[in-house]
């Protein structure tokens, strides 16, 4: 936690507070059942709002398809 106390987004523990929704909880209850069958739409979309794979072949590529495997991947737990 020391590592990332002093970022302004990490400092209060609820991440970017400009775009979260103060009703996040509300929102995951509502689609619950969304979710548990597959989350990957709902994690890819703050995961793109920050990742970026402008640049050489290689990462632009390669990038979106290596996050698409780690978003499956930590979604399997859901």
């Amino acid at each position: 936690m020391g590592m990332v106390a002093n970022l302004p987004h990490h400092a209060t523990g609820k991440g970017d507070t400009n775009k979260t929704s103060e009703d996040m909880t509300d929102y995951v209850f509502e689609h619950l059942d969304e979710l548990k069958k597959d989350p990957v739409p709902f994690l890819k979309k703050p995961y793109f709002e920050k990742a970026n794979f402008n640049g050489n072949e290689f990462i632009s590529r390669f990038g979106n398809a290596i996050s698409n495997g780690f978003l499956k991947a930590i979604s399997q737990p859901f």
